[in-house]
């Protein structure tokens, strides 16, 4: 008899941990929403008319990355979306022939539950022979 006690108690144990595991921790109305928007790098040195790739990133709150809808826009220059994968938006900023301190912004779209939340990143836009980081650095500080 005690053993067939500490059998069903046993049975019930797993089949309640079991079911427990089926029901989501949170409710969610999309599964995967996200709550904040990261870009990277958030500080860049390029010369006039070159290149660089950017990328974007929404996270949920748990800080899992999730799949969402995003503008990217710049002050100067132009950035364009090249591909997305897993989450993960990447961006090719060209600079203009102008220099200065440059501003990329990253939004989430309107049908997103991030919209109006944004990430941004910096890039010091500079003339040839400008070598020092920390000096592009303090350039964006000053402008």
């Amino acid at each position: 008899m005690l053993s067939r006690t500490i059998w069903r108690r046993a049975l019930t144990l797993a089949l309640i941990t079991v079911v427990a595991c089926e029901i989501p921790s949170r409710v969610s109305l999309s599964g995967n929403e996200a709550t904040r928007l990261d870009v990277s790098p958030k500080l860049l040195t390029l010369q006039q008319n070159q290149a660089a790739d950017f990328t974007a990133v929404g996270f949920t709150s748990t800080g899992d990355t999730a799949d969402v809808a995003i503008n990217w826009s710049t002050t100067s220059g132009s950035i364009t979306d090249t591909t997305t994968i897993n989450g993960k938006h990447h961006g090719r900023f060209k600079a203009g022939s102008d220099t200065g301190k440059v501003k990329i912004v990253v939004r989430g779209k309107s049908t997103s539950t991030v919209r109006g939340a944004g990430s941004k990143g910096f890039v010091a836009i500079v003339r040839p022979g400008f070598r020092s980081a920390w000096s592009a650095r303090g350039a964006l500080r000053r402008r």
